[in-house]
């Protein structure tokens, strides 16, 4: 007996077989889908989806590193090689954007905030090298001050 299903007729009059009508193999076939349904069902219901919905640079990546790193394996090599440039460039634009926030700081009171005071554009290579030790001290007054607050 050949069993033809067609799908999006309401009416049919078609059922499926019972298992009574089902050869051997099939009703070992129906047994392994019905196994193999019931463990998918339960670990479908073990597992948590998460959609991380952001704009660029919001730190969706991040996020997930940080829970693949909590809850799985880590980082394997590749990826410390290739998140290590990322971090170092983060961690430069923050401070650039902090000396310039000091600096705009300092243009709006210069005498209440003279020490905030940076040049990031010298004029010359002497006050250049003036300005390296001056970014310096500068990079070390932001992290004293992250401390104090």
């Amino acid at each position: 007996k050949k069993l033809v299903l067609i799908m999006g007729l309401c009416n049919s009059v078609q059922s499926a077989p019972k298992m009574a009508e089902l050869s051997d193999a099939q009703k070992q076939q129906h047994k392994d889908i019905e196994k193999n349904m019931k463990k998918f069902k339960k670990t479908d219901l073990e597992l948590r989806r998460l959609l991380l919905l952001g704009a660029g640079s919001s730190g969706k990546s991040t996020l997930f590193r940080q829970l693949k790193c909590v809850y799985k394996q880590g980082f394997g090599d590749n990826e410390y090689d290739e998140t290590i440039p990322i971090i170092r460039r983060n961690c430069v634009a923050g401070i650039l954007v902090l000396l310039k926030k000091s600096e705009q700081i300092y243009e709006a009171d210069k005498k209440e905030n003279y020490d905030c005071f940076i040049d990031l554009n010298p004029e010359s290579e002497n006050e250049s090298m003036d300005n390296a030790d001056a970014i310096l001290n500068a990079i070390k007054n932001i992290v004293l001050y992250a401390k104090d607050t």
